[in-house]
C-alpha cells in the first residue's frame, strides 16, 4: 500500500461516525501495516479503532497504553488481545478510567471485582455485564444502594445466602424481584409468613412454583386487595383446579385473563365461549388450547371486524393456534387472500393442508404461492396446476392496468420444482415467458414436445441449456434425431 493510499484511508476514517468506526474495528480484518499507521494518527477515534480491533497484535496494543484519551484506554481493557496483567495495572493506576462508564462491559474478572468493591457504576455492571459472578453479586448487594440491590435480585444465579439477605431485608423492591423467579420452598414459605399482600402478589406471578405453593397463595387471606387472584389467573403454570375456582368469581377482568391462559380447563373455555364480551373472544382466539368446535361456534356468532378482517389478528394466531382454526379464517374472511399468504408461512403444512388452501381462493398469485410452498408434493402441484391453468386462460399473466407480467417470477419459481410432472410442465408452457422457459430447460421431466419447442428457442440461449440437460437428451435422442435435431458426439 502506497503512502498516498494510506493517507486517503486515514482521511476517510476521520469523517466516519463513531458507531461505524466501532463496527469496522471489530468486524473488518484490517492489515497490520495499516493498523500501525492508524495507531499514530492524531484523531483519538482512529486510535480507539485500533485499540478495539481483534486483529491488532499485543505488541501494537501495548504502544497505546500511554494514550491520553480515556476512550482509547477503555477500548484496550475491553480487547482480549491486550495482556491481562497490563490491563489490571492500567486500571489500578488510572482513576479516570475507573470512573469511565464504557468499562462496564469488560470480561476481566479481577477488574469487575475491583469496580464493584470500589462502588464504581455497580448498578450498570450488575445489569449489563454477562461476566459477573455470584461472588461479585454478593459483594454488590452488601455495598450497594436500593437500585443495586434490585438489580442483584433480578439475577437468577445469586447465592442462597444473598437470597436470604434479600428476603429478610427491609426494602420491598429487591424482595419483589426475587419472588418473581425464586423456587426455594423455605424462602417462599418465609415470605408467606410475613403477611405482606404485595409479596404474595409477586409470588402469584412466579412460574417456577410447585402446585402446593400455588394452592397456598390461593388460600392466603389478604388484608386489602385481591390482586394476587388476577395474577394467578394470568399465570400459565397455575393448576387447572385453581383456575376453575377463579372462574366462579363473577368479574369481567378475571374472565378475560382466564380466556387467554393456556392452562384453563376446556370446560371453562367452553363456558367462556358463550360470552358476548369481545375482549374475552379475542383472548380465546389467542389461546393455543382452543378447540376447533369452540372456534366454529365463535366464528358463527361474532361480528368483530378486528378479529375477522384484520391481518395482524391472524399474525398473532398463526404461531399459536391449530391449523383447523386458520382454515376457518381463510374461508370466513372477506379478505381471505391476505390470510392465505400468512398461513403459508407455516412450515408444518402438509399435502392435504395445501390442497385445502387451493379451495379457499381463486386468485392466481395465491395459487402460485401455494404451489411454491416448501412442502408441496407432486399431488399438490397437480391440483395447483389444474386450478391455475383455467384462471391463466381467462385472466392471462399480464396485469390489466399496468401491462406488466405480474406472476412471471412466481411461475419461474414454480418451474424450478423437481416434483412437477411432465404433464404439469406441458400445461404451464402456453403461459410461460422466455425466463420461465429458461428455468424449465433444466427440468428432468420435460416431455418430448416441450423439449423440441425449447430447442428451437434461441433467445436467452435456451436451446443451449436444453442440450446440456443430458438426462432429457439421452431419453429422447432417437426421436430428436428423427425430427431433424443434430447433436455432436462427445469425444
Amino acid at each position: 500500500m502506497s503512502k498516498k493510499q494510506e493517507d486517503t484511508i486515514l482521511q476517510i476514517l476521520r469523517f466516519v461516525s463513531a458507531s461505524c468506526l466501532e463496527t469496522i474495528a471489530t468486524r473488518v480484518p484490517i492489515p497490520i501495516k495499516t493498523l500501525r499507521i492508524m495507531a499514530k494518527d492524531y484523531n483519538y477515534r482512529v486510535r480507539k479503532m485500533v485499540a478495539a480491533s481483534p486483529y491488532a497484535p499485543p505488541e501494537l496494543l501495548k504502544t497505546l497504553a500511554g494514550d491520553k484519551a480515556i476512550s482509547v484506554l477503555a477500548a484496550l481493557i475491553m480487547n482480549d488481545n491486550f495482556p491481562n496483567d497490563l490491563a489490571e495495572e492500567l486500571y489500578d493506576n488510572n482513576p479516570r478510567l475507573q470512573d469511565y462508564n464504557g468499562i462496564i462491559y469488560t470480561h476481566r474478572p479481577k477488574i469487575i471485582s475491583k469496580a464493584i468493591a470500589n462502588n464504581k457504576d455497580t448498578n450498570n455492571l450488575v445489569l449489563h455485564n454477562s461476566s459477573v459472578t455470584p461472588d461479585d453479586l454478593d459483594m454488590a448487594y452488601a455495598n450497594g444502594d436500593v437500585a443495586v440491590k434490585i438489580s442483584v435480585a433480578k439475577k437468577h444465579f445469586i447465592t442462597l445466602k444473598t437470597q436470604w439477605e434479600i428476603i429478610k431485608g427491609k426494602e420491598y423492591g429487591p424482595k419483589h424481584y426475587l419472588l418473581l423467579w425464586c423456587s426455594d420452598e423455605v424462602i417462599l414459605n418465609f415470605a408467606l409468613a410475613q403477611n405482606d399482600d404485595r409479596l404474595v402478589t409477586a409470588m402469584a406471578q412466579n412460574v417456577c412454583l410447585s402446585a402446593e405453593m400455588y394452592h397456598k397463595i390461593y388460600s392466603y387471606k389478604p388484608k386489602s386487595t385481591n390482586e394476587r387472584l388476577d395474577c394467578l389467573a394470568q399465570n400459565p403454570k397455575t393448576p387447572p383446579d385453581i383456575l376453575r375456582k377463579l372462574y366462579k368469581i363473577n368479574r369481567s377482568s378475571m374472565h378475560v385473563d382466564l380466556a387467554g391462559n393456556p392452562n384453563t380447563p376446556l370446560d371453562v373455555i367452553a363456558e367462556l365461549s358463550n360470552s358476548s364480551d369481545k375482549s374475552i373472544i379475542r383472548k380465546l382466539f389467542d389461546n393455543k388450547n382452543l378447540t376447533t368446535s369452540i372456534a366454529t361456534k365463535l366464528f358463527s356468532k361474532t361480528n368483530d371486524k378486528w378479529l375477522i378482517d384484520r391481518r395482524y389478528a391472524v399474525a398473532n394466531t398463526v404461531r399459536k393456534t391449530n391449523k383447523a382454526i386458520l382454515f376457518m379464517l381463510a374461508r370466513h374472511s372477506s379478505s381471505r387472500e391476505g390470510y392465505i399468504f400468512i398461513i403459508l408461512y407455516r412450515a408444518d403444512l402438509n399435502e392435504n393442508d395445501l390442497i385445502r388452501l387451493t379451495d379457499c381462493t381463486d386468485r392466481i398469485e395465491c395459487i402460485l404461492s401455494i404451489g411454491n410452498h416448501i412442502n408441496a408434493s407432486t399431488k399438490t402441484l397437480d391440483v395447483v396446476i389444474d386450478k391455475l391453468v383455467p384462471l391463466l386462460r381467462t385472466e392471462g399473466i399480464v396485469h390489466p392496468r399496468t401491462g406488466l407480467t405480474r406472476v412471471e417470477h412466481k411461475l419461474q419459481k414454480l418451474a424450478e420444482k423437481k416434483e412437477l410432472s411432465s404433464k404439469a410442465l406441458d400445461a404451464l408452457a402456453p403461459f410461460s415467458t422466455d425466463w420461465v422457459f429458461k428455468t424449465m430447460a433444466k427440468h428432468e421431466s420435460l416431455s418430448l414436445e416441450l423439449c423440441c419447442k425449447l430447442l428451437r428457442i434461441r433467445r436467452l440461449n435456451i436451446y443451449k441449456i436444453v442440450r446440456k440437460n443430458s438426462k432429457v437428451i439421452n431419453k429422447y435422442l432417437p426421436e430428436l434425431k428423427a425430427r431433424g435435431f443434430k447433436f455432436k458426439k462427445k469425444k
